[in-house]
């Protein structure tokens, strides 16, 4: 039986980890290394990014439920976005395996 992967990552985190993954194996193969690493030492930008989230879901089903419940939060102001927090599968996971093949 199938069961569905949620996954929350905070993005100031996530960003992080990318800039130290692009340190470790070599910026060259990181092409937005320099863009995240400006973003995440910029206060006013780093602020917004501890304050975002983004939830990877690994079956479309799952994710189109979640964000039916989770859409009413957003339209109430509890949630500044709904629509773009979702990812399925997320092409440019900030994972340091994603870049380099």
């Amino acid at each position: 039986m199938f069961s569905p992967s949620i996954a929350l990552h905070r993005n100031a985190s996530a960003f992080a980890e990318y800039v130290a993954a692009a340190e470790e194996h070599g910026v060259e193969n990181y092409s937005l290394c320099e863009w995240t690493k400006a973003t995440i030492t910029d206060p006013a930008k780093k602020e917004n990014y501890l304050k975002s989230f983004t939830l990877y879901v690994n079956e479309r089903q799952t994710a189109d439920t979640l964000e039916a419940h989770l859409q009413p939060l957003a339209t109430r102001g509890s949630l500044r976005e709904c629509p773009s927090t979702i990812r399925i599968p997320n092409p440019q996971s900030p994972q340091c395996t994603s870049e380099r093949g």
